[in-house]
């Protein structure tokens, strides 16, 4: 099998199925410098090495080395600029070694852009997360045949068609509670159309983090304590699965990130604002298709909100839109597929 080398920051819990898909056709090493991730049943193999910071800059010991030495058929690095043995090993790749960088790429940083667009531009093959991304960066001069792009997803494991559930009574948030999220517009713009929706429609809301306690004064002030929920944070996708199947639509007003990805693998629409913060996950939501894409002004969210508690067909086609959206572009066997052809 050929051998290949992923370079990364640390492995996030997400990225594990592609690691292990990948390591079906190949000798997969990830070298990284965040903790133990491989446990029994796990494919791929991980080398851990010390990183050291000098203000943002990071520098990875061991990298260089491992590029070096020639036994890799391609090593898939992502293009972080602040991570400078990366860039450096770049330089030195081994004849018969094919170089990939990888990552979003793009950011609202243009002096971030302009840099990352002179180490494109050295030709060397890239997949960038999305198509935009790509047609974003030739604005700053890196444009080459080499480039292609991947769907950033989520695996689910156990899906479900949550789009044929009858029983939809709930709005559901799924994510990190902190302020970008903004699900303090969320809660306010279910308040406005309480008196215009059914009376058992409510919130779910999912996750852990430093908004909690704003979160629950405003439930209070708005006097919503019997229509919104507070689960904490769950991780078990068999788990999560029961609130998607409940679940009208999934909201994250300020940011669309894998939650959109969650949502379409259980063919559940996804609703969120136009410059949401996203790493191009949002570019998936196809507006009044599989979700909805609201203007900056939260009576917009207001107005999806109600078409969808007040529409349960809509809701669903839009859902089994999702789920379609993400058999076709965003399972694990598709990215590992794009890998593929950019390694072969």
């Amino acid at each position: 099998m050929k051998k290949i080398l992923i370079l990364q920051n640390k492995i996030l819990h997400y990225r594990k199925p592609l690691y292990n898909k990948l390591s079906e056709n190949y000798d997969l090493t990830v070298l990284h410098s965040g903790a133990k991730s491989v446990e029994e049943g796990d494919m791929y193999k991980e080398k851990i090495v010390p990183v050291r910071s000098i203000l943002k800059l990071k520098f990875q010991k061991g990298v260089l080395r491992e590029v070096k030495n020639g036994k890799y058929y391609a090593v898939i690095a992502m293009l972080d600029i602040h991570w400078i043995n990366n860039i450096i090993a770049s330089f030195f790749i081994p004849q018969k070694t094919k170089f990939i960088w990888w990552g979003i790429m793009i950011s609202e940083n243009n002096f971030g852009n302009k840099i990352r667009a002179k180490i494109l531009n050295r030709n060397l093959p890239a997949i960038f997360y999305t198509q935009q991304g790509i047609l974003d960066m030739e604005k700053f001069g890196a444009k080459s045949d080499n480039f292609t792009f991947c769907n950033n997803t989520i695996h689910i494991k156990n899906r479900i068609k949550c789009y044929q559930y009858e029983d939809k009574n709930c709005i559901l948030f799924v994510g990190s509670l902190d302020h970008r999220k903004r699900i303090d517009i969320l809660i306010s713009s279910f308040a406005s159309i309480q008196n215009q929706i059914k009376s058992n429609i409510k919130i779910d809301i999912i996750g852990k983090g430093i908004e909690k306690e704003n979160i629950k004064n405003q439930i209070k002030e708005l006097g919503l304590t019997e229509k919104i929920n507070l689960h904490g944070e769950i991780t078990s996708m068999d788990e999560l699965g029961t609130f998607y199947k409940n679940a009208i639509c999934s909201v994250s007003y300020g940011q669309a990130g894998l939650a959109v990805l969650q949502s379409f693998g259980f063919g559940v629409p996804f609703v969120t604002k136009r410059n949401a913060v996203s790493g191009g996950e949002i570019t998936n939501i196809i507006h009044k298709m599989n979700g909805f894409i609201c203007d900056n002004n939260p009576d917009t969210l207001s107005e999806f909100l109600l078409q969808l508690c007040n529409n349960p067909l809509l809701g669903k086609e839009m859902g089994k839109n999702a789920y379609k959206h993400y058999n076709q572009y965003c399972s694990i066997e598709h990215m590992a597929s794009k890998f593929k052809k950019a390694i072969d």
